[in-house]
Parts: C-alpha cells; structure tokens; sequence
C-alpha cells in the first residue's frame, strides 16, 4: 500500500496557523509538562495513494459531464 503526505502547514491560514500551535503547545504543557521556547510542528496527512486516484476519477469524470452540458447563464439572472 502506497501514500501521499500532505503538508497541512501550506494549506493553513495564518490564525488557524495560531490557533493549531496554541491547542498542541497546552497539551503538551498539560500532558507532559513540557513547555517549549524553540519547536517544530510537523502538520502531515498520510492518504491512501488508492483513495487519491479514485477521487481524481470521480473528480475528471464530473469535470467532463459539466462541460458537456453547454449550460448558458446570463448576466442579471
């Protein structure tokens, strides 16, 4: 079995930034009494590489059904 790491990191905004250092630096501090003035956070996701491309298909396949439709939209309605 295969996986794709996703670094959550470059997807966060800079208050989620915030929010995600705060809640994992008070558990630590809780937890294990440990409270860090120089860390890193490593924020990956493991995905099934299988999972990935089933959803690609599904992704491409709807992609291509819209584009099929010739829908028309006007502009006011």
């Amino acid at each position: 079995m295969t996986f794709k790491k996703i670094d959550i990191y470059e997807l966060l905004t800079p208050d989620e930034l915030d929010q995600v250092t705060d809640i994992l630096l008070e558990a630590l501090a809780r937890e294990k009494g440990i409270v860090p003035e120089v860390f890193e956070i490593e924020t990956n996701i493991l995905m099934e590489r299988k999972l990935i491309d089933e959803i690609t298909e599904v992704y491409d396949g709807l992609r291509k059904e819209i584009e099929s439709l010739d829908l028309f939209v006007e502009e006011g309605k």
